[in-house]
């Protein structure tokens, strides 16, 4: 623990920010030849996350050697619809790592995704200008799954990616009989400076994040 004169010695010592001009507004079409998945990725890998455009015939190989590739043997996947049409457990599985889907109960459940080196999760909609990713809670898609382990893999479809965050919502499922319990907004890995100014990331959720996106067509 640094002592307060130490830590008042490093504030005294830090150059002030100089005010700076306002830079160029970043245009909400979409760029890279109107691609959106791909201007969602350019902006995601500027905030520290990884990821890539591939085919959905692709994805399951792409997942399997992204996961191989970073040691992990156990992983916990959503139930989710696109998650079974691409049949990415029976891609994982076969690849010799472990799967994980919903336990029976809470407690179960939470145990198994402590033990998941790596989630697996869908997002309902992306945002090209920010390179945002809105994942949504519900049945056979917990929150924990994105939370809990080190390291997450986010699918997302190109045509459910958007120009810019107000038009974000409309893709969403705010009202219904059963709404979510639950949206988080993810752009790129979890971070934090708030302990002397050093940023650290993995903090509240996971430090390796990476994106695949679903090219339409």
């Amino acid at each position: 623990m640094m002592d307060r004169e130490a830590f008042l010695a490093g504030i005294r010592g830090r150059r002030p920010r100089q005010a700076q001009e306002p830079g160029p507004r970043r245009a909400v079409e979409r760029v890279a030849g109107g691609e959106p998945g791909a201007a969602m990725l350019e902006r995601w890998r500027e905030v520290g996350g990884t990821g890539e455009l591939a085919r959905a015939a692709d994805a399951p190989a792409r997942v399997t050697a992204a996961l191989r590739d970073r040691g992990v043997r156990c992983v916990r996947l959503w139930d989710h619809e696109e998650v079974r049409r691409l049949d990415l457990a029976a891609a994982l599985a076969a690849a010799g790592l472990e799967v994980l889907r919903g336990e029976e109960g809470l407690t179960a459940e939470l145990e198994g995704t402590w033990r998941a080196q790596a989630g697996v999760v869908v997002a309902s909609a992306g945002v090209a200008s920010t390179g945002t990713m809105a994942l949504v809670a519900g049945p056979g898609c917990p929150r924990a799954t994105s939370l809990l382990p080190p390291t997450l893999v986010i699918l997302c479809r190109e045509p459910d990616i958007v120009d810019r965050m107000s038009l974000l919502w409309e893709r969403l499922p705010l009202s219904g009989p059963r709404p979510p319990s639950n949206i988080a907004l993810v752009t790129g890995p979890s971070s934090s400076a708030d302990i002397e100014s050093h940023l650290i990331r993995g903090v509240h959720g996971p430090g390796d994040v990476i994106a695949l996106v679903l090219a339409a067509g």
